[in-house]
């Protein structure tokens, strides 16, 4: 990811073709040494091949999703969301044993598929697990339309990034900031909605009703 001197961001998958058109590198937040980054499929993939290629870490496929099964967090229940994700994650092992390895998702909600995939990780032999989220922590449900669960529900809204680190088992964990979020969106950032995230509502929710 990058940014022009107009100020628009750029994404890339070479630093060089940054240089191509003049845009300056934005450095990413967190970096933590690690063998190998793997992306939660398909939500972190494009994330994650931006990491690799400027870090040089590589890339490993260490989780397969099957494609069968529908989003977990839309669910109606957590039993039916847990037997989600057992018919749908799978570790590969050959990828992460014995490896340091970077997870990275776009976004957690409740934070139960990130309980099992630090599960599933540490079952296959890897040594370290740093999670890297892509979006800021989720602390509001969205009021205007998207299916998300209730605010309480919302794992970030109930526990501080260190304590749901300890929560889920990981060994790091790490948010994009909502600052480097609105340095991203720029000039534009005024007439985005960011309440998922700093639960600033344009129009104040009844929390009851969700």
């Amino acid at each position: 990811m990058g940014r022009k001197s107009n100020g628009a961001v750029v994404f890339a998958f070479e630093t060089c073709a940054l240089d191509l058109i003049q845009a300056t590198y934005e450095p990413r937040e967190s970096p933590v040494d690690c063998d190998v980054v793997i992306a939660v499929p398909d939500s972190g993939m494009v994330v994650s091949l931006g990491y690799v290629t400027e870090s040089g870490v590589p890339f490993k496929q260490g989780l397969i999703w099957s494609h069968y099964v529908g989003r977990m967090f839309i669910l109606p229940t957590q039993t039916i969301r847990d037997l989600g994700v057992k018919l749908k994650l799978a570790s590969v092992k050959a990828m992460i044993e014995g490896k340091r390895v970077m997870v990275i998702d776009d976004s957690i909600k409740r934070g139960k598929t990130s309980l099992k995939i630090v599960r599933l990780l540490k079952e296959a032999g890897t040594t370290e697990i740093h999670m890297r989220i892509s979006s800021p922590a989720i602390i509001g449900s969205c009021y205007y339309g998207v299916d998300t669960p209730s605010s309480k529900e919302l794992i970030s809204n109930r526990m501080d990034v260190e304590k749901f680190r300890n929560y889920i088992g990981c060994d790091s964990l790490a948010f994009l900031s909502i600052d480097s979020l609105r340095k991203f969106t720029g000039e534009d950032a005024p007439g985005f909605c960011n309440a998922y995230f700093s639960v600033h509502y344009s129009v104040m929710p009844k929390e009851e009703s969700r």
